[in-house]
């Protein structure tokens, strides 16, 4: 083109003078900054004079400049270097310089997350072309919205490679940030079923409330009245894999022949990573496989002495985890005459600690110096915490007078009277005595 060259004179036009046969045409390359392909420059005579004839043999000339030029360097550009997910749109431009270039120049561009994150987050063309005479070109790069939490995440524009037709200006590396418009999800802790019967199953799973691009993760703290081993199994952490909505394990209650009533299993989030916290605890009721334990009592003796002390051996049929108690009644029945309190007291109820399955009940017999009859009286177990009545639930024992039957004696007051006067006989006992006793006169 007329922007390669020059040629003077300017008008192209030469006159030859009469007797000259040469005149020269000079023409000159302009070296510019562009990198061209090899250019022909055609001169081709036309004859406006009346007073020459065009040789038709060689009335063209043809000339070839040769381009002196590296081809160009591009540098590459992200802008804006932040977008949102949705709607966000970057420029991605390469520019060529120092000129543009004789050519069209094909740019391959190359994008990809600097995370780990997967999933379609963008789209962006994967060539950029730059016609030939152009000094820079642009296409978008779009972020894609999507229902998944990925947190920013940091897009990666880069031009692969050179090209005979183009050089790199360095590392063509660019970056930008796709800020993510998903809150962070949050994970909860649940078990089903939330109740079951010793030697089941339940399921402990942690769910979020979103997906995510990332992975969540948190061990479990059990806590409550059924013990983690003993009593259960079950997992101490879990984690939900990128792109996942829940992790599960199982859990699985123990028979363990041993009466521990309901107890309640609680599992607890903690060292959570990768989300907030939303419901924290889940609990599994384990029910008891095991019938309570039954309380029955034998007395050791059938009788004692006044002052002597009788034992009451109170059993459970099987052992319990957890501790029993038991209320005694002293209540007389038709053949109980011995007087709570009076002629005898216990040392307490009977307590039995955890796996115990046997409580000695000591009874005092009180001496009190009054002469009785041997009496009776019943040992019967009242109200059990933590088990059940079982038969026997009741004892009777005797209590033995230790002392000797009283002495009477008599007396007459007055001891003297007169003719026709009263005089009274007194008999009296030397010790209170709860029995009946006859003298004849």
């Amino acid at each position: 083109s007329a922007s390669d060259y020059t040629a003077a004179p300017a008008s192209g036009t030469l006159t030859f003078t009469p007797g000259q046969r040469v005149k020269t045409l000079t023409v000159t390359t302009t070296d510019d900054a562009s990198d061209e392909p090899a250019e022909t420059v055609l001169l081709t005579l036309s004859n406006n004079s009346p007073n020459a004839e065009l040789d038709a043999a060689a009335d063209e000339a043809l000339g070839t400049i040769i381009d002196n030029d590296d081809p160009p360097t591009v540098r590459l550009s992200v802008s804006p270097a932040s977008i949102p997910e949705q709607g966000g749109r970057s420029i991605v431009t390469v520019t060529l310089l120092p000129a543009p270039s004789g050519f069209d120049i094909d740019v391959p561009l190359e994008a990809g997350l600097a995370s780990t994150a997967e999933g379609a987050d963008f789209s962006m063309p994967a060539v950029i072309r730059v016609p030939k005479g152009a000094s820079t070109r642009s296409v978008d790069l779009l972020a894609m919205d999507d229902a998944v939490y990925e947190g920013p995440e940091t897009v990666v524009v880069t031009i692969p490679g050179s090209s005979p037709y183009f050089r790199e200006d360095g590392e063509q590396q660019q970056s930008g940030t796709i800020e993510d418009d998903e809150p962070i999800p949050t994970a909860s802790l649940d078990i089903s079923p939330t109740a079951g019967t010793e030697g089941g199953t339940a399921s402990v799973r942690m769910t979020l409330s979103g997906a995510s691009d990332f992975p969540v993760g948190a061990d479990l703290v059990w806590s409550g009245l059924a013990r983690f081993g003993p009593d259960f199994t079950g997992p101490i952490a879990l984690e939900i894999a990128p792109g996942d909505m829940s992790a599960s394990a199982p859990l699985q209650t123990l028979i363990d022949g041993i009466y521990e009533g309901d107890e309640a299993a609680t599992a607890t989030l903690t060292s959570l990573s990768g989300a907030a916290l939303g419901t924290a605890s889940a609990t599994l009721t384990i029910l008891d496989a095991d019938a309570p334990p039954r309380a029955t009592v034998v007395a050791l003796q059938s009788r004692i002495p006044e002052g002597g002390v009788g034992e009451f051996r109170v059993t459970l049929d099987r052992q319990a985890e957890r501790q029993v108690s038991i209320s005694l009644n002293f209540a007389p029945g038709p053949l109980d005459k011995a007087t709570f309190g009076t002629d005898y007291l216990p040392d307490g109820n009977p307590v039995f600690a955890p796996m115990e399955t046997e409580v000695i009940v000591r009874v005092t017999a009180v001496s009190d110096n009054v002469h009785e009859a041997t009496e009776r009286f019943t040992l019967a177990l009242g109200t059990v915490t933590g088990g059940v009545l079982g038969t026997p639930s009741s004892a009777p024992m005797l209590i033995d007078n230790v002392g000797t039957a009283p002495r009477i004696g008599i007396r007459i007051e007055p001891a003297t009277s007169n003719e026709g006067e009263a005089a009274e006989l007194i008999l009296t006992r030397a010790q209170a005595s709860e029995l009946p006793a006859t003298v004849r006169l």
